[in-house]
Order: C-alpha cells, then sequence, then structure tokens
C-alpha cells in the first residue's frame, strides 16, 4: 500500500476515535443538563403565561387557538399535554437537548481535526447550558420552545447547503413554517433570509444548486408572508404598536406633527398616554370611547404612517441601535432569570463584564470574520459552515433593527434569538479558522485501483 493509502486509513481511525470523544462528550452534556433541570422543581410563569394557557383551553377549530393573542404553536403544544405545567416543562427540556444535540453534531461533521471539532460540540452543547437559553426551560413561555427551532433550523440550512436534495428541501421547509408559528418576529426573518438566498442564487459558487435553494427560498418566503397575514388578522401588531406609539412618537412634538399631517387624530386622552404602554390607564387604546376616532385611523393606516416615518428618518432606528447594541448582544435579564447552570448575579456580573468592553468583543468578532475568510481562501474555498455564518451575521444585523422598530417592550429578550445566533456564527468562524489553518493541503489521490480497494474512494466533507 503506498503512503497516501496508509495516510487515508489513518485519518479515518482518527476519525472514528473522533467520534467516540464526541459520544462521551453527548453524554456528559445529557447528564449536566438532567441534573440542572430536576435541580428546579418549580414551573415559572409571567405575564404572557396565561394567554399560551387559554389559547390551548380554547376548542381545536376556535380562533382564539389560531388567530387569538398568541402566535399558535406554543399553545398547541399546551393543549396536546393538557396545559399539565409539568409535562410541558418537561416537554421543552426533551425538545431542547434534542435539538441542541442536532445542531452540534451537524457543524461537528463539518470540522476536520479532532480537536478542532470537539471544542466546536463542546461549545455548541455548553451555549445551550447557559442561563441565556436554558433558563426558560422551565417558563411557561416561547422562548424555549424558538431556540430549539432555531438550533434545528439552522442545523437543516447547513445540510442543504452541503448536499442539496428535495428531502432536505422539505426539511428546511417544514421547520420554517413551525419556526414562523411560534414568534410574530420570526416571521419577518424568514423572508429576510428569502431575500438573502435569492440574492446569493446570482454567486457563482451556487451555480447548478440553484433549484433546491430557490425551493426554500420561496417556501422561507411563503412562511414569512403567511406569518404576517395571521399577525393582522389577529390584531396581535396593536399592543407592540401602541407600545411604541407611547415611547417613541408621543413625548416628541416634531414626530406627533408627523402624524398628525397623515391623519392621526390626537385627542387629549391620546396625549395622556405618552411615555406610558400600551396597557396604559386601564388598556384605554382598546377601551377608552374619546378615543374611537384614533381606532378608525390606526387599524388601516397606523403600521403604513410608522414604516413611511423609519424610511424618511433614517436617524430615528441608527442612532438608537448603536447605543443599544451593548445590551442586545448581553441582554441583562435578571428579573427573568430562575435557578440554572449559573446563579442570576453570576451570569448578570458575566453579561455585564461583556458590556462593558463592548468594544473588544465586538473586535474580536469581526477579526474572526476575516480571519475566517482569509483562512478560507488560503485552503481551498468557502466551505457550507463558513457560509452559514455569514448568513447568520447578515440575517442577524437585520433582525436587531426589526424587533427594535417593533417593540420597545422586554428587548433583551426579544433579541435574544439574535444574540444566540451570532454566537453560534462566532464559534463557527472561530473553528473554521482553526480548522482551515490546522489542516494540511489534500494530496492528490492515486488512481492506483488496489489503493482504492483497500481504503475506498475519497470522500469530502463540504
Amino acid at each position: 500500500m503506498s503512503r497516501i493509502g496508509l495516510d487515508q486509513c489513518r485519518n479515518q481511525s482518527s476519525r472514528r476515535r473522533g467520534w467516540k470523544y464526541l459520544a462521551v462528550l453527548w453524554l456528559l452534556y445529557v447528564l449536566i443538563a438532567t441534573v440542572l433541570f430536576f435541580r428546579v422543581t418549580a414551573v415559572q410563569q409571567t405575564n404572557d403565561s396565561p394567554s399560551y394557557l387559554r389559547a390551548a383551553s380554547a376548542p381545536l377549530s376556535s380562533h382564539t387557538l389560531w388567530l387569538g393573542d398568541k402566535p399558535p404553536l406554543v399553545p398547541l403544544i399546551c393543549k396536546t399535554l393538557s396545559n399539565n405545567l409539568g409535562a410541558i416543562v418537561k416537554f421543552q427540556f426533551v425538545f431542547s437537548v434534542f435539538a441542541w444535540s442536532c445542531l452540534a453534531y451537524t457543524l461537528a461533521a463539518f470540522v476536520n481535526r479532532t480537536l478542532t471539532r470537539s471544542a466546536l460540540f463542546a461549545g455548541i452543547l455548553i451555549l445551550s447550558l447557559g442561563s441565556d437559553v436554558s433558563m426558560w426551560t422551565h417558563t411557561i413561555m416561547s422562548e424555549s420552545v424558538d431556540h430549539s427551532c432555531l438550533a434545528l433550523l439552522l442545523a437543516s440550512w447547513l445540510l442543504l447547503m452541503n448536499r442539496p436534495s428535495a428531502r432536505r428541501c422539505i426539511v428546511v421547509a417544514l421547520l420554517s413554517g413551525i419556526w414562523a408559528l411560534t414568534r410574530d418576529s420570526n416571521a419577518t426573518v424568514l423572508i429576510m433570509v428569502s431575500i438573502t438566498t435569492g440574492a446569493a442564487l446570482t454567486l457563482p459558487r451556487f451555480r447548478g444548486r440553484r433549484k433546491w435553494y430557490a425551493c426554500a427560498a420561496i417556501a422561507s418566503l411563503a412562511f414569512g408572508l403567511a406569518g404576517m397575514q395571521c399577525d393582522n388578522l389577529s390584531g396581535r401588531w396593536q399592543f407592540p404598536f401602541f407600545n411604541v406609539l407611547s415611547q417613541r412618537v408621543l413625548p416628541y412634538p416634531d414626530r406627533v406633527t408627523f402624524f398628525k399631517g397623515h391623519g392621526m387624530p390626537t385627542p387629549p386622552a391620546l396625549m395622556d398616554l405618552k411615555g406610558g404602554w400600551a396597557y396604559t390607564n386601564g388598556f384605554a387604546y382598546w377601551l377608552d370611547s374619546t378615543l374611537d376616532g384614533f381606532r378608525k385611523w390606526a387599524n388601516p393606516k397606523a403600521r403604513r404612517t410608522y414604516m413611511l416615518f423609519v424610511l424618511t428618518h433614517p436617524g430615528f432606528a441608527f442612532k438608537p441601535l448603536a447605543s443599544d447594541l451593548p445590551e442586545a448582544l448581553f441582554p441583562p435579564l435578571r428579573h427573568y432569570f430562575w435557578p440554572g447552570p449559573l446563579p442570576a448575579p453570576s451570569q448578570d456580573r458575566i453579561n455585564a463584564w461583556m458590556r462593558a468592553r463592548i468594544g473588544y468583543v465586538l473586535t474580536i468578532f469581526w477579526a474572526l470574520a476575516i480571519g475566517a475568510v482569509l483562512a478560507a481562501r488560503t485552503s481551498g474555498g468557502f466551505r457550507s459552515p463558513l457560509v452559514l455564518a455569514y448568513m447568520i451575521v447578515w440575517i442577524g444585523l437585520l433582525e436587531y433593527l426589526v424587533i427594535w422598530l417593533a417593540d420597545p417592550m422586554d428587548l433583551g429578550r426579544h433579541y435574544l434569538s439574535m444574540t444566540i445566533a451570532l454566537r453560534i456564527s462566532a464559534l463557527l468562524l472561530a473553528a473554521t479558522i482553526v480548522d482551515r489553518l490546522a489542516s494540511p493541503a489534500p494530496a492528490a489521490f492515486p488512481t492506483n485501483e488496489n489503493v482504492l480497494l483497500v481504503v475506498g474512494p475519497p470522500t469530502t466533507l463540504n
């Protein structure tokens, strides 16, 4: 057997050992996650939790379940489990372990070096054990299911990008539809994904693969538009918009003048709501009879006027976005904390430490992004994980803008999906750099048929 054939055998043996290491890491992860889960015996409920349980109590064909106060996926899960709080949190725990394990395994499969593969695998699982993710497992909210669906969706997109096929396209489409039913903001993200994918199809890299990418992009667009239509029909858009109006429009005379110029009535009862929230003054936005004229204007024209204001006043969003970035990436969630891997004060101290050094954090992140590009160019071109990482960064930044514009309430919690996705992309970028720089350039495989019989044809993990 030639030297190259022996090298191939050694590589295959090393890869088998590498997967054994991952199996040990996974068992350790399951053990730690289980211990942490059962350490907490109570189920946490927030102000939004009764809305999910109330929707779950409605008949399957009712308007309340499908077009009620909350998107239908979590209420459907609660309904399936008969609103048994213990069963719901156990489902969230099992689903979370399954989803994050799938993501970690999928990402690890694209890394060549055993040490780098194990580090990436462990990094993804540790991320899922962090309080920003695990704290929601015991909470009757949409966050836990949303984060788990996001992990599965990212894994499915990576598989599709690596080797497009009808089966993988169907999986991406189904997970996109499920994710759209979790939170209203996910519909907008799916539309961004479809636009970004459509733009990427013009690149030479995707030549010959456009069919399945286009199908996945169309599915994302369809589910995104369907989610937005459900938001319109249900009236769920009103609460966040009235928060925007109270917090970001009514306190500023020049902004009020713009909205008045587009037909918005400004009775004293409306101006009394400035600086408040949608529920201020006993839910006056819905119940105060003196605001009937405002409501007649708001239903057809409010969001259209708001978007026109945003487009004509770019400084309205971009200046606050720059100042809010530290809290978006490392949100203060003390008032939401429930016992988890780290006590609430410890986790808050970590987040506060990172926020105070946000300049260094961003510098390291962009250094990783540029370094990954250089590493890819010097060692054979881009691979699917790197493309996925850049898609996550791009879409995450757009999602940051959308979430800020959509609702000023509980921004830290609403930013979590974007924050988690960006942390995944940072791990991917770092793993790409290390893996590419540590991997030797591939040698030409010999054509000797005897060697092929011994070690088999070369495999590619792209």
